[in-house]
């Protein structure tokens, strides 16, 4: 009985080792008509969802930027289809920036990307990990 009670007090205090795990997947950013352009791709879209909340966090000030939750109707999250609603969303130059889209079962997020002001105007510089 002794040789059973110290490996079930040790899983005891580690925890279920499947649990507390947040799925994240990618998310994808680009420029269309001078507009930021948040999508996720085919192969990364795991599931026909609807979105939940969209935020905006800003490295430089430690906190999102921008957060839109949709209770009552939420839009259906398409595979390479930009997302709503942030047509609004105020950027300075040379900031870093990462959108994080969440529905029921998973959230998706964006790569760090950079607000960059060029002769052409809006630019986005993309943090190659």
């Amino acid at each position: 009985m002794k040789k059973y009670f110290l490996p079930f007090f040790v899983l005891l205090l580690a925890g279920c080792p499947s649990g507390d795990r947040i799925n994240l997947s990618t998310a994808d950013v680009k420029l269309t008509d001078g507009k930021l352009c948040v999508y996720v791709k085919e192969k990364f879209l795991l599931a026909s969802e609807n979105i939940l909340r969209i935020s905006i966090w800003s490295y430089e000030e430690q906190k999102n930027i921008y957060e839109k939750t949709h209770t009552d109707s939420s839009p259906v999250l398409k595979a390479n289809r930009c997302l709503p609603d942030l047509d609004d969303v105020n950027f300075t130059y040379g900031y870093s920036y990462s959108v994080t889209i969440s529905t029921p079962l998973h959230s998706y997020v964006t790569p760090e990307f950079q607000a960059v002001n060029t002769a052409h105007g809006f630019a986005l510089s993309k943090r190659e990990n």
